[in-house]
């Protein structure tokens, strides 16, 4: 935009009124208006004031006043002599001071020579260029293209700043005029999908926008009771290399009365691992970077040796998640809930599968063996410089607990997150859900995900 536009609407405006001395009310309001609009224009819409351009678009307006030549002539007179005095280097105080002559000349002309109103706005556009001469944010345009962004100053609403010029892409809801155009909106739905640019992560994906809180539950009912392997696409091995067979997790009933999952093999360094990919029957919540975070939780029994839960990704395709033993660790977060003592054991938040770093807490803040649990895990995206973090909630069924408690010892758990990879650390490819048990005794049932914190 150009600017001569807003000076030359407010001329087409005064002409459409007529306006004269003797209808002051209406005057007043369209050049109230026009002073706000041109304020704004010379002040938040870019860094630098062109004196010279702003004191040529104030000779148009007074021109177009007709007001008597004397008058006329001693204002642009003054005018002039300011502009050249800037342009040639004069001191800050001799350009102020002679731009304050024609505020004080038309301060006394107010109400006589020159109406009220145009007085008031000839003396609103001055004090632009004092305050500007005097912050330093007043230039001299010489139709150069001071930016390098092939815009002059004639054009170029911010000839300091390459990335504002006529054409220019508007940046959302960034308060800046970057195609100097002030009737292009700040804020759009550039790929139409009902969201704007302001709060969508990815406003060229139509697909990718904020989504709605989604949450889905697998209680293990559609089992049938022994091994779980095989059933609704669940994959269950002991472990490690899969030896021995008889390392099985089975279906049964358990603590709360309903079908779950429980270890039955133990022994020194028994184990089994279990997972289940997203079917037709059941999906996984999608998590995608506009989301600020999600959760799981999950009822378990404490043993002695581990329950241990969590989302993950099927990384090399083989159908199945691995979460713990084996070279395979897909579970970039899960929960380990253990009543044994020594530095591996514990209730703890593993990221990475690095269980022997991970934050770790006594099981007496959640419970003691035997307890029926269940576990929250939230997780928020943001935090951690976008690697995410986690805050462990409890609620001991067992105890009565009628909700959830915070972990003390396993809040603001830095995680290793990241949606731009290509493994399972980024949870936009989460698409099952895994487990392990250490030694008999172990149980768990009511799986949730949930990509709402």
């Amino acid at each position: 935009m150009k600017k001569l536009f807003l000076p030359l609407l407010g001329l087409l405006l005064l002409a459409a009124c007529q306006k004269d001395s003797s209808s002051p009310a209406i005057s007043e309001g369209i050049e109230s208006e026009i002073e706000v609009a041109y304020d704004n224009l010379s002040v938040n819409s870019r860094s630098l004031v062109y004196v010279n351009l702003e004191a040529d678009n104030l000779v148009a307006y007074i021109q177009g006043l007709g007001l008597s030549s004397s008058v006329e002539r001693a204002i642009t007179r003054r005018l002039d002599l300011a502009v050249r005095r800037f342009r040639d280097g004069a001191s800050t105080s001799t350009v102020i001071s002679s731009l304050n002559s024609i505020i004080s000349y038309v301060t006394n002309q107010s109400g006589h020579n020159i109406p009220t109103a145009d007085a008031d706005y000839i003396i609103a556009q001055i004090q632009v260029l004092v305050d500007a001469v005097s912050n330093g944010t007043a230039a001299y345009c010489t139709d150069g293209d001071n930016d390098g962004d092939g815009s002059d100053c004639n054009e170029d609403c911010d000839d300091d700043n390459p990335a504002v010029y006529p054409g220019a892409a508007e940046i959302c809801g960034n308060g800046i005029d970057d195609d100097c155009d002030p009737s292009t909106p700040d804020i759009v739905d550039n790929d139409g999908d009902g969201y704007n640019c302001n709060e969508d992560c990815d406003d060229d994906n139509a697909n990718i926008n904020i989504t709605v809180c989604d949450a889905t539950t697998y209680n293990n009912e559609n089992l049938s009771s022994g091994n779980l392997n095989g059933q609704d696409g669940w994959i269950s091995r002991g472990w490690v290399n899969d030896i021995p067979a008889s390392y099985i997790t089975n279906v049964g009933t358990v603590q709360n009365g309903s079908l779950g999952l429980k270890s039955v093999s133990g022994g020194s360094g028994v184990g089994t691992s279990g997972s289940k990919l997203e079917n037709s029957d059941w999906q996984m919540p999608d998590n995608i970077v506009c989301d600020e975070g999600a959760y799981f939780e999950f009822e378990g029994k404490i043993n002695q040796y581990g329950v241990m839960f969590g989302p993950g990704y099927d990384q090399n395709n083989d159908g199945e998640i691995g979460i713990f033993r084996g070279p395979e660790r897909e579970c970039p977060v899960f929960f380990w809930l253990s009543a044994a003592s020594s530095p591996i054991w514990g209730v703890k938040l593993v990221s990475g599968g690095d269980v022997y770093n991970a934050a770790t807490v006594d099981v007496s803040r959640v419970g003691a063996i035997g307890d029926r649990v269940k576990i929250k895990v939230v997780i928020d995206f943001q935090a951690n410089g976008g690697a995410g973090s986690a805050d462990c909630y409890y609620q001991n069924l067992t105890n009565g607990n009628s909700g959830y408690q915070p972990i003390a010892g396993l809040t603001n758990v830095p995680l290793a997150l990241d949606f731009g990879a290509t493994d399972s650390s980024n949870p936009g490819l989460w698409n099952g859900m895994a487990y392990h048990f250490e030694g008999l005794g172990a149980e768990l049932d009511n799986f949730t995900f949930s990509n709402c914190k």
